[in-house]
């Protein structure tokens, strides 16, 4: 009887929200995404207030396994199960970048930011998008708040650092650049603009120098690297 218990209480945590969407990011961090897609399906459908979680995470799959479309739908019916969530927010913002909303993707990411002030990812992305539009001045406010939430991250500083390139403010860039590239070596967007900021303070032949690291390391990596 014990052993038939154990069973029982086995199958029914595992079938429980919790149990199903541990599951299905377990599957997910192994690589077996048909797995995770099936469980957090099933997630979705055994605790509807919480149902958010599930499809924000099928959302979060299909960007990651390049089905655009079924992510775009997973995330509108996360926002339809709670608007509020921030973290749903910034995924939904994530998701409208890709298919190039750059106003819808603001307005969520800003949303976000309402109902969590210190949110850096979705700050990081709000910067990203006033780059793109080429509005450096917005960008390097949310950028500049982002580092002094989180300076441990080394996409931030190599955004910002380009960013301040781009403002003309070419020794603020280049701290920004160092400070990415000590934390990844291999930030090849920061490579290139730190040689650029040496070129633009005169220095042509570390520029020079610079530049050719550069090139050498882009030719060590691996085929198909997408830096």
């Amino acid at each position: 009887l014990s052993g038939d218990s154990s069973v029982e209480e086995v199958g029914l945590k595992t079938s429980s929200f919790e149990g199903l969407l541990n599951e299905g990011w377990g599957a997910a961090a192994r690589g077996e995404w048909s797995v995770a897609k099936e469980q957090l399906v099933l997630a979705a459908t055994v605790d509807l207030p919480r149902a958010f979680e599930a499809w924000r995470a099928l959302s979060w799959l299909a960007v990651r396994t390049g089905y655009p479309e079924e992510a775009y739908q997973a995330i509108e019916k996360a926002i339809e199960n709670n608007p509020t969530d921030s973290w749903t927010l910034y995924q939904r913002g994530g998701v409208l970048v890709t298919r190039d909303d750059l106003e819808g993707a603001q307005e969520s990411l800003q949303a976000a930011i309402d109902q969590e002030l210190n949110l850096p990812d979705a700050l990081a992305l709000l910067g990203d998008i006033s780059f793109r539009l080429e509005d450096h001045a917005s960008a390097e406010r949310y950028l500049e708040r982002v580092v002094m939430l989180d300076d441990g991250v080394a996409a931030f500083h190599e955004l910002r650092g380009i960013n301040l390139l781009r403002m003309g403010r070419i020794q603020d860039a280049q701290e920004s650049l160092e400070l990415a590239l000590d934390l990844d070596r291999t930030r090849a967007a920061a490579r290139n603009s730190l040689a650029w900021t040496f070129y633009a303070n005169g220095d042509s032949e570390e520029a020079i120098t610079r530049l050719r690291e550069h090139e050498d390391s882009l030719r060590d990596r691996p085929e198909g690297d997408p830096d």
